[in-house]
């Protein structure tokens, strides 16, 4: 397991992999793109963004876990890094998700079992201890009348940040 977590260490912090099927049929080593940079081996969506070349169904050889990913990358309540939103700065250089939506990450990982998704798991919830968020109402008074009472509230979402459970 460690080796195997080594290897992708090593492709993603180098960013170089092999390319077959060049026209001498000799192997080639050719620098990836920075976006690929962050992108797991054998995968499109699990790391950094993705390369599925905007095609939903475009994914790598490690398909399992690489739905996953996908699934992850598609929560639709996150904080972008380096901004704001719901009341919390994700000081963070990447997307921080919605603490269900990580649970589901976990359980996909889990259910499917194989060598990439426990790496990936590993990775995500182990090493790089990716934090998460929950939700709370918060009531803002935004117009307070002349006797100091609450004239006009709102209710806006608040975040919370928590840790995720290790994989």
């Amino acid at each position: 397991m460690f080796k195997k977590l080594t290897v992708y260490l090593f492709v993603l912090i180098i960013g170089i992999h092999t390319v077959h099927g060049h026209e001498n049929s000799d192997k080639i080593r050719e620098r990836r793109d920075i976006s690929d940079w962050l992108i797991a081996p054998n995968t499109r969506w699990c790391g950094r963004g993705n390369n599925a070349n905007d095609t939903y169904n475009h994914l790598g050889g490690a398909s399992v876990v690489d739905k996953c990913c996908r699934k992850h990358d598609h929560c639709k309540v996150y904080i972008p890094a380096m901004s704001i939103r719901y009341g919390a700065f994700n000081y963070r250089p990447y997307t921080l998700s919605h603490c269900n939506c990580d649970r589901r990450f976990r359980t996909c990982l889990k259910m499917a079992g194989d060598e990439d998704s426990k790496t990936i798991g590993q990775f995500f919830f182990n090493i790089v201890q990716m934090k998460c968020f929950t939700l709370s109402k918060e009531r803002i008074c935004e117009e307070r009348s002349d006797d100091g009472g609450c004239k006009s509230e709102q209710i806006k979402y608040k975040a919370q940040i928590r840790d995720n459970r290790k994989f």
